[in-house]
């Protein structure tokens, strides 16, 4: 009796993730209201409906050099990010010139689309469920062409019903905006937000190891205003 009682609790919630594996992945996690739409918004480009601001913190070492930048959805294409501050002071040409490299999208119609067959559960238990995906490469904007090969790990709350945050993890050596790194982890932490009922990127934590070193960035975006 002990036997069958023991092989019952390893049973149920195996089935349980084989019933989920039945259903289509994207169909099973928007019974915890997160859609593949929730996944691509914040990486769009084209079609982005949010005009916001981003701080950008760059660590090396003890040294930290800090950015302010702003989206504007409205303005035309390879000119939607622009450069407002460097460490508190006016930017100089060359920063001007580096940020717009690495962050303006110069083709039109770049809106991050996931591939319909990467879809993947990794793992379930009563509380969290792990939804693995890759984005098509061509569909990247600039900012985060970099995540093209990388699997990302989306963690949905299933109790609260909340996306909370996307792991991309790669360790290959590659080239990541302008750093040539061995391996990097792109942390981006989501907030639901209850007005425009969409999910948006409160921030992100890039680490990356190059041959010099480790690398920090960590992105602050605020004050979204949705643009008509």
């Amino acid at each position: 009796m002990k036997k069958l009682f023991f092989s019952l609790l390893i049973t149920i919630p195996f089935f349980s993730i084989i019933q989920a594996q039945d259903k289509p992945v994207s169909v099973y996690m928007s019974e915890y209201n997160v859609t593949p739409e929730d996944l691509e918004a914040g990486l769009k480009d084209a079609n982005a409906s949010f005009l916001f601001e981003a701080r950008v913190h760059q660590i090396v070492g003890q040294d930290t050099t800090t950015q302010l930048g702003r989206f504007d959805p409205k303005l035309p294409v390879s000119e939607k990010w622009m450069i407002l501050e460097h460490d508190g002071r006016v930017p100089t040409k060359k920063e001007y010139k580096t940020f717009y490299k690495y962050h303006n999208t110069k083709k039109d119609g770049i809106n991050a689309s996931i591939m319909a067959d990467s879809w993947a559960i990794e793992s379930e238990d009563d509380n969290i469920l792990v939804i693995s995906f890759m984005y098509e490469e061509k569909s990247l904007p600039k900012k985060y062409h970099f995540l093209a090969d990388t699997k990302g790990h989306a963690h949905i709350n299933k109790k609260a019903n909340r996306l909370m945050h996307v792991v991309f993890k790669n360790k290959n050596s590659q080239k990541v905006k302008q750093y040539k790194v061995d391996s990097y982890e792109l942390f981006m932490k989501y907030y639901f937000d209850t007005r425009d009922k969409v999910y948006l990127i409160e921030w992100e934590d890039l680490k990356m190891e190059t041959s010099n070193g480790p690398l920090k960035e960590l992105t602050e975006f605020f004050d979204y205003r949705k643009v008509k």
